[in-house]
């Protein structure tokens, strides 16, 4: 207990990263507003770009870029990096290679987001303060440092976001269901964009806390890492995670019939597409069976 202390207390000691913070603080404020601005298209939108954007980082920031559990074209790698980025949550750089020194030190004192630092700590606030074991993650993605178009992401993320808000807001108000109607500017604003975020970050960092807090075990892992059911349904597959962290390139987490993966799924219909290639799958004889443990 004293060394979990001590580590909690030397994390928050760290800066305060005062750009992700108020950048934050003011998403979950503008989502106050929401049953304020509600409308129908803009709970459709919310729904359909929560998808494309927790889509891109489940398939594309994780299984590709992050553990290449699969090949693609250029272009299509880049449509489904953009796709992650516009979930907000970092460019491909800093996602990827905080994901990566998680694997590499997952819940021990240099894991950017365990819950052994604190529950909250792993869902979110982590993000909040910058500890110098965080800064490792750089190492971890010299391949994607190689890619302009990767760089172009990570270096213009913030730009991006108030580019997509404003184009939500000017579609929005051009729109009118009712002739000499109000425009949706501002219920697209919060619903396709703001609410949207929130709820991606929200079910990415379920994955963090609940996910190593929770559940059930198929494989016996050196982390505590769970599979959860409700959280694999908000993030398309994700879910799975102790299945995932026994076995991190393959490009299906789920391993038994009722373990339902959406973006294995994507990854299979590129794949008959012939939009993807050298899928990485599952071996038996090397990584061993699930065991009948609920």
């Amino acid at each position: 207990m004293d060394e979990v202390r001590a580590v909690n207390q030397r994390r928050v000691d760290q800066p305060q990263d005062y750009i992700v913070t108020v950048v934050t603080l003011l998403l979950y404020v503008g989502v106050l507003f929401a049953p304020f601005c509600f409308s129908w298209s803009g709970l459709i939108l919310c729904f359909f770009l929560y998808c494309f954007s927790a889509m891109g980082v489940t398939l594309g920031y994780h299984r590709l870029l992050t553990h290449r559990s699969f090949k693609t074209y250029p272009v299509v790698r880049n449509v489904i990096a953009f796709a992650g980025a516009s979930a907000f949550m970092g460019g491909p750089l800093t996602w990827v290679g905080i994901h990566r020194l998680h694997h590499a030190e997952s819940d021990q004192d240099l894991d950017p987001h365990t819950p052994a630092h604190g529950f909250l700590w792993s869902h979110l606030t982590y993000i909040f303060r910058r500890d110098p074991a965080d800064l490792e993650h750089w190492r971890f993605t010299k391949d994607l440092s190689k890619e302009p178009f990767m760089v172009f992401l990570e270096r213009y993320q913030l730009l991006i976001f108030i580019a997509n808000l404003s184009l939500l807001y000017l579609i929005g108000e051009a729109y009118s269901p009712a002739p000499f109607g109000a425009g949706l500017g501002w219920s697209w604003v919060i619903w396709g964009g703001l609410l949207r975020v929130v709820l991606v970050y929200n079910a990415a960092g379920a994955v963090n806390s609940f996910g190593h807090v929770f559940g059930y075990r198929n494989f016996e892992t050196k982390d505590s890492s769970r599979n959860l059911w409700w959280v694999a349904i908000l993030t398309f597959g994700e879910g799975w995670h102790n299945n995932h962290h026994a076995s991190q390139r393959l490009a299906a987490h789920g391993r038994r019939w009722f373990e339902l993966d959406p973006t294995y799924w994507c990854i299979r219909a590129l794949e008959m597409c012939g939009l993807a290639w050298n899928v990485s799958r599952p071996n038996p004889a090397v990584e061993g069976q699930a065991d009948s443990r609920t």
